[in-house]
């Protein structure tokens, strides 16, 4: 685990970091979502043009290099991501809801690599005007990405 980040010139030279690895352009919008259907996506939490830490994090551990768009988040990346951001817990300046909604995340139930009952999306929004194009590819991916059960369902 990286050392902690007490301060916030620290939390912002660790940004840079994950940033200059990215070749990313900064979302508006991020968080991570629940899809349980094929026309539904919760979010515990949607981030407006702040923790921008949590983002570069995120897209880091689940490779995601892009602008807007989603990618499926199983169990162990979602880990990789709570060790990731942990250390920015040690600055008393900012909160860290997202490490705090990550972890309870990780705690649900999952079969698998997948949590039951759904699939988790770390999505990224670059352009919120557009978000109602985003949904619907969210929408379209999705029908793609639920995982095969054996029994067939």
């Amino acid at each position: 685990m990286a050392s902690a980040w007490q301060t916030l010139p620290e939390i912002s030279s660790a940004l840079e970091r994950y940033e200059s690895n990215l070749g990313w352009q900064r979302p508006k919008l991020h968080g991570i979502g629940f899809a349980e259907g094929t026309n539904e996506i919760r979010f515990e939490r949607v981030n407006q043009a702040e923790d921008l830490l949590a983002a570069a994090v995120l897209a880091t551990v689940t490779g995601w290099h892009g602008s807007t768009g989603s990618v499926r988040l199983g169990k162990s990346k979602l880990a990789k991501a709570v060790g990731r951001l942990a250390p920015a817990e040690a600055c008393q300046e900012i909160d860290q809801p997202n490490l705090q909604i990550w972890r309870a995340m990780h705690g649900w139930s999952w079969e698998g690599k997948y949590v039951r009952g759904g699939n988790l999306v770390a999505v990224f929004d670059a352009d919120p005007s557009g978000t109602a194009a985003l949904r619907d590819s969210l929408r379209d991916r999705h029908r793609e990405w639920l995982p095969h059960h054996p029994s067939g369902h």
